[in-house]
């Protein structure tokens, strides 16, 4: 029985593996390369990166800017532009999957439309990681 992998192709045809999303996985509980990324982003105040990552490969990459983009606008932070929002929707409804864990034994592929549910235990944790780091401008 093979492996699973998360591995996917990108658009000129080269193996390019899927990022996990996490942020307390593995036996330290620890956030993922991909969360890490983004807490850098959110503590620097880089909201243009953060943007760009609505544009990025990985599904992963796409659910993080998208949730944090959306948690600033309803805090009022930040004024998206009408295109942006457009692209933030189109991102919403997508069924891409993304690889996610949380601690040792939960592992699964999860569409970026299921994880924008609020039931969802991912967008949970996600609540509570951009709660930790982001201080709010109003």
């Amino acid at each position: 029985m093979p492996a699973s992998t998360h591995a996917q192709f990108d658009l000129g045809g080269n193996l390019m593996k899927k990022e996990t999303l996490g942020f307390a996985s593995g036996f330290a509980g620890t956030p993922t390369k991909m969360v890490n990324k983004f807490s850098v982003f959110l503590k620097d105040g880089n909201m243009e990166a953060i943007k760009g990552n609505l544009e990025s490969l990985q599904a992963g990459d796409q659910f993080l800017a998208l949730f944090i983009l959306s948690k600033i606008d309803k805090l009022g932070d930040i004024k998206l532009n009408r295109e942006m929002l457009r692209k933030m929707n189109e991102i919403k409804k997508s069924k891409a999957l993304v690889p996610v864990s949380a601690g040792c034994t939960y592992f699964e592929d999860v569409s970026i439309s299921n994880l924008m549910n609020p039931k969802h235990r991912m967008f949970e944790a996600a609540e509570l990681w951009f709660k930790s780091i982001y201080k709010s401008k109003v």
